[in-house]
Parts: structure tokens; sequence; C-alpha cells
């Protein structure tokens, strides 16, 4: 029985100690696989940051490019608007109170290009330029009446007008698929809201002053609305058909070429 105990203790001991070997093992080699593991994810997360910190500079320095585009190109028109003012190019007397205006195409290309803000800020230029001499008779007059109103009806005016043909360009692009229409279309409002919009605000504001009365008088006129249709008569036909045609046209061009060159670059 002592021999059998001690035989008995002795291959306890050594299956305990083959045992405990293969855990030891066992644990080395989990810790080394963790190890492997945990270094595979930090490269994976590590290569993962790296990718998307560089898409993230790509689509910063896009957006950079954008605006910088977005500010040259409304400078441009700026300068168009202000060179035709200047060069008396911009305006075609008529007769000697009213001008057919060509200023409007610059607000109906840069609106249409560049969307609703810049159209606000092309469409203020446009009104800012009335008070650039020589102005017509007409502000001319209307001055010493009220300049705050003058201010309004030239220069605000001119900026809803601008602002609203920005929208309507955009909700003319969601029906026209084929972008056929939708620059002549917003170009069309421009000339007709550029109307609208100055003549209801020379009603609103100067409709009973005495330079008004004149021309009421000349007219033979009856009401208001009367007066709107021969004041402006075929001087706002022709303007309508010149911004249409030449602003539907420029911009047409101009945004096939910009997006054109944007895919090239692509």
């Amino acid at each position: 029985m002592p021999g059998g105990r001690r035989e008995s203790e002795a291959l306890f001991s050594l299956l305990s100690g083959k045992f405990k070997y293969n855990m030891d093992i066992c644990t080395k080699s989990g810790a080394a696989s963790f190890d492997r593991g945990r270094q595979g994810t930090q490269k994976y997360y590590f290569g993962g940051y790296l990718r998307r910190t560089r898409t993230e500079e790509t689509m910063t320095k896009k957006i950079q490019s954008q605006k910088v585009r977005y500010m040259c190109l409304i400078a441009v028109f700026i300068a168009i608007e202000l060179l035709l003012k200047l060069s008396g190019l911009g305006n075609i007397p008529i007769n000697p109170v009213l001008n057919v205006t060509l200023l409007t195409i610059p607000v109906a290309i840069g609106a249409i290009l560049l969307g609703p803000l810049a159209g606000t800020i092309l469409g203020a230029v446009f009104g800012a330029t009335s008070f650039i001499q020589p102005m017509s008779p007409m502000v001319a007059a209307f001055i010493p009446i009220s300049f705050i109103h003058t201010v309004i009806l030239c220069v605000c005016m001119r900026a809803l007008m601008g602002f609203c043909v920005g929208w309507i360009f955009r909700f003319f692009q969601k029906l026209d698929h084929k972008k056929v229409f939708c620059y002549f279309g917003a170009s069309f409002f421009t000339a007709f809201l550029n109307t609208l919009f100055f003549m209801g605000y020379l009603v609103l504001a100067f409709y009973h002053t005495d330079y008004v009365a004149e021309r009421i008088a000349k007219l033979g006129a009856l009401n208001p609305l009367h007066f709107v249709i021969l004041f402006v008569g075929i001087n706002g036909l022709f303007e309508l058909a010149t911004t249409t045609i030449i602003g539907g046209g420029v911009s047409k061009g101009v945004d096939y070429a910009l997006n054109r060159k944007l895919r090239t670059k692509g």
C-alpha cells in the first residue's frame, strides 16, 4: 500500500506539471495572438484615419476653390456692370425720359450661375449705378423729393429682383431636365421683375408727385396701371427681348463651359 500510494502521488505530480506547462504555453500563445490582433487593429484604424484625413483635406481644398471661383465671378460681373454704365453702353436712349437698359443682363447671368445671393448683390450694384453720373432725368428728379424712397426704388427693388431670379432659375431647373428652357425663362423674369418692382414702387411712392403728374398728363393715362403700360411701352418689350435672348444664351454657354472644365479636371 505505501508503495502504491507513492506511485499514485508521483503520477499525479507528473500530470499536474504537464497540465501547468500546457496552460503556460496556451497563455503565452493567446497573449501573443492578442498582441498581434491589437497591432493589426491599430494599423487598420491608423490607416483609416489617414484615409479620412486625406479625404477631409481634399474636400476642404475643393470648398476653398469653389469659394474663390464664386468671389471671382461676382467681381467679374460687378466689373462688367460698372463698365456698361460708365461707358454708356448699358443704356440705350429711346426718348428724353426713358432708356432701354442692358444692365439687367449681368444680373441675370450672375443670378443664374451663382444663385440668389449673387443675384441680390449684382442687383444692388445695378441699382447703385443709377446714382453714377450721368443720372437719368427721372432719378435726378426723384432725389430732391425723397432720397430714401429713391434709394429703395433704385437699389432695393433691383436687389429683390436679383434675389427672385436666382430662386426662379432653381425652380425652372427642377422642371427643365434638358437644361434648355430654364436659362431663358430666368432671363425673361429678370427684365419682367425689374420693370414690375421698379414701376410698382414708383407708383406707390411717387405717383402723386408733380413730376409723375406731368408724365400722366402728357401720356393721357387714366389710372396707375394705364400709366405704367403707357410709360413702359415698347421700351419694356425691347428690354424683355434683349435680356431673354442675350442673358439666356450667355448664361447657358458659360454654365456649360464651367461645368465641362470641372469635369475635365475631375
